[in-house]
């Protein structure tokens, strides 16, 4: 019967090394982004009804730019944390979180 041998450099690591060699963390990484992400969408969304109104909400962006300095809050307010909220998503999928 052979005999195992190991080299010298082998070292036992713990279940959490692993997952920090590995890159085990990542996935967790990528579930807070896209959490933190769809929640500042939707934020976002969110006092842009309350600011002005489902009509307003489902108009096209030329009506709402048409309805004046409202219109154009609703519109930066959706833009702003569509771009935000995007950006927390792809941080946490890419593992820099």
């Amino acid at each position: 019967m052979s005999t195992l041998v190991l080299p010298n450099n082998y070292v036992e690591l713990e279940q959490e090394e692993m997952m920090y060699l590995e890159g085990g963390d990542r996935f967790k990484s990528a579930v807070e982004g896209t959490i933190v992400g769809a929640g500042i969408i939707s934020l976002g969304v969110g006092g842009a009804k309350a600011l002005g109104g489902t009509t307003i909400m489902s108009m096209s962006v030329t009506a709402a730019a048409a309805c004046g300095p409202v219109g154009w809050a609703i519109i930066g307010i959706v833009v702003v944390s569509g771009a935000v909220g995007g950006y927390a998503i792809g941080r946490g999928i890419s593992g820099n979180w």
